[in-house]
């Protein structure tokens, strides 16, 4: 996480030093909002990475909570700063870690007790609460449609690890974008 905040800070400084802010205030605020939130959600997640989620039951749900919310909202934030300042912005494929963790949030935290798009294939998810460790956690789906519930590891650490490699990319590619000429920045 320290390389990711460090990308946003050299983003920033970029834009700084080369006069690159948009002249606009809708533009410019959206990329000051999105750039700063980057950066606090760099702050939360690199205290799950130091501290874990705790001992007690109440303290491993709250941290999970906020850890899957701060990495919510550095997406945005990243995808944000991606398309005020390239061509054609970030685009997250469906089977990349930077997806299906965005998944697990939505499904495990965001949704849980009415999860899906429509009441047809509406599901309940809930976390076992024993499983919650500093390497991830298992949930359990209810899906309407089959007879019985299913179990699923969560796969945290890894997700977490490859999404971080996925945002690194980008947001490397977006330094290099800023680095070019400025006659190219069209």
């Amino acid at each position: 996480m320290k390389r990711i905040s460090g990308l946003v800070d050299a983003i920033r400084n970029e834009l700084e030093s080369r006069s690159l802010w948009p002249t606009d205030d809708d533009h410019f605020f959206s990329l000051l909002v999105s750039i700063d939130t980057a950066e606090d959600a760099a702050e939360a997640l690199l205290n799950y990475e130091q501290q874990g989620l705790g001992s007690t039951d109440g303290e491993k749900y709250l941290r999970l909570y906020g850890f899957l919310q701060g990495v919510f909202l550095q997406q945005d934030a990243i995808k944000q700063i991606s398309q005020d300042l390239m061509p054609d912005g970030a685009k997250a494929s469906p089977s990349s870690a930077w997806s299906q963790l965005r998944e697990l949030r939505n499904m495990t935290v965001g949704h849980p007790t009415a999860y899906g798009r429509n009441q047809s294939n509406m599901q309940r998810v809930l976390i076992s609460r024993i499983t919650i460790s500093d390497d991830g956690f298992q949930y359990q789906v209810w899906d309407k449609t089959k007879s019985d519930p299913s179990f699923v590891d969560s796969g945290l650490r890894t997700l977490y690890g490859d999404y971080k490699r996925e945002a690194q990319t980008l947001l490397e590619n977006i330094l290099a974008f800023l680095r070019k000429p400025l006659d190219s920045h069209k």
